[in-house]
């Protein structure tokens, strides 16, 4: 299956990849951050991000235990945009104003995005976001 390197339609600047707002269902942890979505979902950040929750902004890096502490609180909390960037990574905004940003990496993939059809998109290594098309 190609992988295709762009997604955005003529000069757009970014894509919404939720359909309409979406629950965390779970929150799991390893070396990544990964949230499943109460649709099948499956957004996953493999590097540090900055999460906005209450107004108060904190660095989040997923191998630290202490540092995903903080980002458990998206659980079973609702999604209102999905939003990868052209060049600026990956933005996960929460129904009551929360924000967790992903910027894109140097050396590998930053964060992936698997939707139920098996869709994925991945920001990768500059900022450029891949993308495999839906499962047949």
């Amino acid at each position: 299956m190609p992988c295709v390197t762009t997604m955005f339609e003529g000069d757009a600047e970014s894509w919404s990849l939720l359909r309409d707002t979406r629950r965390v269902d779970q929150v799991q942890v390893d070396f990544r951050l990964s949230l499943v979505l109460d649709d099948g979902t499956l957004v996953v950040v493999e590097s540090p991000f900055v999460a906005t929750m209450d107004g108060v902004r904190i660095s989040v890096t997923p191998e630290t235990l202490e540092g995903v502490g903080n980002a458990l609180v998206v659980l079973h909390r609702d999604l209102s945009d999905l939003r990868a960037f052209r060049w600026d990574g990956l933005r996960i905004a929460l129904a009551d104003g929360g924000l967790l940003e992903v910027p894109p990496g140097d050396a590998y993939e930053s964060w992936q995005v698997i939707l139920p059809d098996g869709s994925q998109f991945i920001g990768l290594p500059g900022g450029a976001v891949g993308t495999f098309p839906a499962r047949e």
